[in-house]
């Protein structure tokens, strides 16, 4: 058979079952640049505003750590590039990886790739279309994006450059995520390199930035922010970042052609041959399913409240001589960067929980879960000690960062007091940490196949706490951030009713769950 044969009909198919995402994701993306180039016009819209934003945010150390460097912020683009910065850097990776690893490893993990190949459909041929799919739909956001930020009177010009730069950026990643998708042997090992990749990437892009360093060329997050489209466009950066996308797709290509079919070019690492006494709970499986994901959400979780600890005085600074940001806080500089850093402690925390009680759904439609439940421990016991873990997790994580900024801001101010405050948060926002994972124990408690719209919560908390304020999104729409109930902390009196009512909603939507769980069949097994 011929290398590369079945492209055409493996395209058809990617489209025909995945076209949801392939549309849906990047159509996001699109809106939420759109949504806060809206926003900045708003309130940057006279050229002393824009002065103002350049002269502060523009030079500040902690700034340009979190968003990088700035360029162009004397016009709206530039300003609009800047905001979208934080976000952007950390969305578009986890959407291309999520992307690549969907189109590719996900099949062969299911089977369905086995089947595929014993018809005239080449192994190759899969991440070949994939990259042709990743291709059209990063060229829908492109256009959709262009189309947005004309519609709100950006220059065409730039907002074509903009558009291309970030769908550059998004497909460079999703070429990362088609390599990863070789390497590892699993999706979700697959996933976890992507994103520790990406991680990794940002990092070095803020030590680079926050030292000054030239070596700008060390990071795909500094390509993109060099393109300047709001300026003078430079090509190279954004030859560079499509080099990274076609050249993941040509190393996956490579990839797959030399390994065997449900195997990974890196090999599972070989267990023991005897299970200890801890894998016989659940807890215990449990743990070690998922610890390597948990650890990392933990470790990601520290480094970033330390970082933001460790700024506390320069984001101070900085917000308190922009009048616009000023007033848009409500006139209160000084807790930005503890509640910032908690904000991120909450959604890592809950995406920790959420990784746990969510592989209980992957253990069901792999018919692994009807094996174990054919034991001496049933269905409650099972998920009880799994989503126990879960609930667990999600304090463990949440705490030992809220630890950590307090610590960290100690050290900055040498005021310890704000240990005390920090922990006081941390624990009030473990109440609508704990409540996002119970309600992704209640879904696949119910509905295992509707797990992953449990990350619409917390993925729409971060949205709420990082961009509120330049969507000026209504109060309606804040709502539905568990953690706006219960106050913007710290710097506010946390909600008691709110903490108690979210307490007990995820304690409810745990055993309901359970309850549905119990009383259905299994998808599989």
């Amino acid at each position: 058979m011929r290398a590369g044969s079945g492209v055409w009909a493996l395209l058809r198919m990617q489209w025909r079952t995945t076209w949801l995402w392939l549309l849906l994701s990047p159509a996001l993306l699109a809106a939420l640049v759109v949504a806060i180039a809206s926003g900045v016009k708003d309130l940057y819209g006279e050229e002393t505003e824009r002065t103002i934003y350049a002269e502060t945010m523009g030079a500040s150390p902690a700034q340009i750590t979190m968003n990088g460097r700035g360029y162009d912020l004397n016009v709206l683009g530039g300003i609009a590039a800047y905001e979208v910065g934080f976000m952007g850097q950390l969305l578009f990776p986890l959407v291309g990886v999520l992307l690549a690893v969907r189109l590719t490893r996900a099949p062969e993990s299911n089977g369905v790739l086995d089947l595929l190949t014993s018809t005239r459909v080449h192994r190759t041929a899969v991440p070949a279309a994939a990259f042709m799919s990743l291709v059209i739909s990063w060229a829908v956001f492109k256009l959709g994006c262009w189309a947005g930020l004309v519609m709100l009177g950006y220059p065409a010009t730039g907002s074509a450059g903009y558009s291309l730069a970030m769908a550059g950026f998004g497909l460079a990643w999703s070429g990362v995520g088609l390599l990863t998708a070789q390497v590892a042997s699993t999706p979700r090992a697959a996933n976890g390199l992507g994103l520790l990749l990406a991680l990794a990437g940002y990092l070095a892009r803020m030590i680079v930035d926050s030292q000054d360093w030239p070596g700008v060329w060390i990071s795909p997050m500094s390509w993109v922010v060099e393109v300047r489209p709001w300026g003078d466009l430079r090509w190279p950066p954004l030859l560079s970042l499509s080099l990274l996308a076609a050249g993941g797709a040509a190393a996956a290509i490579l990839g797959t052609a030399n390994r065997d079919l449900g195997s990974g070019l890196l090999p599972a690492r070989l267990g023991r041959p005897g299970a200890g006494p801890l894998l016989s709970r659940p807890a215990g499986l449990a743990w070690r399913s998922t610890r390597g994901a948990v650890l990392g959400w933990l470790l990601g979780s520290v480094i970033w409240v330390a970082l933001l600890g460790l700024m506390t005085d320069d984001f101070t600074s900085t917000i308190a001589a922009n009048p616009n940001l000023l007033a848009a806080l409500g006139g209160r500089a000084d807790d930005l960067a503890p509640q910032i850093g908690l904000l991120l402690a909450s959604v890592m925390a809950t995406a920790a929980g959420l990784t746990v009680t969510l592989r209980i759904a992957s253990e069901e439609s792999r018919a692994r879960l009807g094996l174990l439940l054919s034991g001496r421990i049933n269905r409650w016991g099972w998920w009880l000690g799994w989503n126990g873990l879960a609930l667990f997790v999600t304090a463990l994580v949440l705490m030992l960062s809220a630890a950590t900024l307090g610590l960290c801001q100690w050290w900055a101010t040498g005021d310890p007091a704000v240990l005390g405050d920090d922990l006081a948060a941390g624990s009030a926002f473990l109440a609508p940490a704990l409540a996002m994972v119970g309600f992704g124990s209640l879904l696949i408690g119910v509905a295992p196949q509707l797990g992953f719209l449990s990350w619409g919560f917390p993925i729409w908390t971060l949205v709420v706490g990082m961009l509120a304020e330049i969507l000026q999104l209504p109060g309606w729409a804040r709502r539905f951030s568990p953690l706006d109930w219960v106050g913007n902390l710290p710097g506010e009196t946390a909600d008691g009713a709110a903490v108690l009512l979210l307490a007990t909603s995820a304690a409810v939507a745990v055993l309901a769950g359970g309850y549905a769980l119990d009383r259905r069949d299994l998808l599989r097994g």
